[in-house]
């Protein structure tokens, strides 16, 4: 005795929940892939953003040293307040400081967006 006689059903009517059930796992299993391509796409603009901002601070902070040593009134003025080192570390301290504030500001704005 078949389930079909049992059931009084056809074959066919059987056979198509198992088939769509394997649909559905394979869209879910997809859906999910699909989530974590766009995560990672992202994370990897985060860096990227995090990087190159980074990159403008500093290089902006090397022109700034650049610009303190040819400038020649200034320049007199604020080497003898700050002599030796103390001036390129005070600017270095602050551009490393400017970086880390605008990537935790970027990854708390953006992080709080891809959450929702």
């Amino acid at each position: 005795m078949t389930l079909c006689e049992v059931f009084q059903v056809s074959a066919d009517y059987l056979l198509k929940p198992s088939e769509l059930d394997q649909l559905s796992i394979k869209t879910e299993m997809l859906e999910k892939q699909q989530q974590e391509l766009a995560m990672e796409s992202r994370k990897r603009k985060e860096k990227q953003f995090c990087i190159w901002s980074c990159v403008g601070i500093y290089l902006t902070a090397f022109a700034l040293l650049i610009l303190l040593r040819n400038i020649s009134l200034e320049n007199d003025f604020l080497w003898n307040i700050f002599p030796g080192f103390t001036l390129p570390f005070i600017i270095l301290a602050v551009a490393t400081a400017a970086a880390i504030m605008v990537c935790l500001r970027h990854r708390n704005r953006h992080g709080a967006d891809s959450r929702q």
